[in-house]
């Protein structure tokens, strides 16, 4: 689990104290900057949250994801494995997409959420 809201090398604080940096910076600009000055203090506030947001967003309904859609795909295979389902090419197509999607579900998901998580990295960039 991780502490402080940090979620790899983006934290929390990181993000909700540059916002207050760029918005402070901007107020304390001459006057006759005004529009401008807001806006761009609006412009990097707004950019800082993005990585932050993506992050938590990645961290707690990743995982979600995953076991909805393995229990999903689970209960496909235990229809699909029924004696009445068993002969036709349908179910048999169903039942090797559910694998396929298991298989992706497992190689793909836990892999980021790792890397998101834990910092770990599994693929060279």
């Amino acid at each position: 689990m991780t502490s402080d809201a940090e979620l790899g090398d983006v934290s929390l604080f990181d993000g909700v104290s540059a916002a207050a940096a760029a918005v402070t910076d901007a107020l304390s600009r001459d006057e006759h900057d005004g529009p401008r000055a807001a806006a761009a203090a609006a412009e990097a506030a707004d950019s800082s949250y993005g990585p932050v947001v993506a992050a938590t967003l990645w961290v707690y309904v990743g995982p979600c994801i995953f076991v909805v859609g393995l229990c999903g795909n689970a209960l496909v295979l235990a229809v699909m494995s029924q004696r009445r389902m068993r002969g036709t090419s349908t179910c048999v197509y169903l039942q090797w997409m559910a694998v396929a999607d298991i298989c992706v579900l497992v190689s793909g998901m836990i892999t980021e959420w790792v890397e998101a998580l834990f910092d770990i990295v599994f693929k060279a960039s």
